[in-house]
């Protein structure tokens, strides 16, 4: 690559890795779960050099503050906190130029001059300008709060909405994740 031109990896928000998961909640008294999750998760970093753990482990706690929040229909919002296992990449494109005297370019102060010469191990030439795709890779643990609404067309079955915020450690970095899913009681 060319020194000082482009090689930049800008901040910001950008989608991350996603997760299915299966759970199971424990009742403890008429307003505290205490629950488990397990899953997979999927658009993790891949290719040459590229180490992705798709695994999903959780431990989570939430408060239901309505009265009797269970024992009927309705809407039942709740707070939780939760920590666990994950890790969390985050792709984002970044444009590299290539030095034009190392690729042969026939101008090489011309940016839209072409490289010549091949390079790599396979013997390609490459382009001049190029979009590489680069990962931030966070995790392996993280602690969250969150909350959400539950609407429970009955007594046993519930649809999940809500957000967390998390933060992972060692490698730090806050997360925003929105949930769905169904809940059913027995």
């Amino acid at each position: 690559p060319t020194a000082g031109n482009g090689d930049n990896v800008n901040g910001g928000i950008a989608l991350a890795t996603m997760r299915a998961t299966v759970g199971y909640a424990r009742l403890l008294g008429d307003h505290l779960t205490l629950g488990v999750r397990a899953g997979f998760a999927f658009n993790g970093a891949s290719g040459d050099g590229a180490s992705f753990i798709p695994l999903h482990a959780e431990g989570r706690i939430a408060f239901w503050p309505t009265s009797s929040p269970f024992s009927e229909a309705g809407v039942r919002p709740f707070v939780m906190v939760s920590g666990g296992y994950a890790q969390i990449d985050t792709q984002i494109a970044v444009e590299v130029l290539e030095d034009g005297r190392a690729c042969g370019a026939l101008d090489p102060a011309d940016t839209a001059s072409e490289c010549t010469v091949a390079s790599g191990k396979d013997g390609a030439i490459q382009p001049r300008k190029q979009t590489l795709s680069a990962y931030k890779q966070t995790g392996l643990g993280f602690a969250s709060i969150g909350g959400g609404v539950q609407f429970s067309p009955t007594r046993r079955v519930g649809i999940d909405l809500g957000v967390r915020a998390s933060l992972t450690f060692p490698v730090v970095a806050p997360v925003i994740s929105p949930e769905a899913g169904i809940s059913v009681g027995f």
